[in-house]
């Protein structure tokens, strides 16, 4: 994970996050870091959603399925670096929205080639 990611990351956990919140990554599996320690400390329950199988990973999805979350059941929603990698990302974007509670927030962070201030 990029410190710029982590980083944002972080403050989105510190403004939007609370205790017993549900927290859902959309493509979660940690590959050079993850956000779930930052989630986690502050007591909620972090989802680690993937398309593949990682010791990481709490959730396997393939590309196209529904996610298995009853509808407006999420507190946040987190993905990082993942929808330049997802041929079907506005379907994914779709179930992220259908399981997000009407006062959640959605946090989408993808690669660029800019500084964060």
């Amino acid at each position: 994970m990029h410190d710029s990611a982590l980083k944002c990351g972080e403050a989105f956990s510190e403004i939007f996050g609370g205790e017993d919140k549900i927290v859902v990554d959309i493509g979660g599996m940690n590959m050079n870091g993850s956000l779930r320690q930052i989630f986690e400390s502050k007591k909620m329950k972090f989802i680690s959603v993937d398309c593949v199988e990682h010791e990481s990973v709490d959730v396997v999805v393939k590309h196209n399925d529904k996610l298995p979350f009853e509808t407006s059941s999420v507190d946040l929603i987190i993905s990082t670096s993942c929808f330049s990698y997802n041929p079907c990302f506005w379907m994914t974007f779709k179930e992220m929205a259908r399981i997000l509670k009407p006062n959640g927030f959605i946090y989408i962070n993808t690669p660029s080639n800019n500084r964060v201030s």
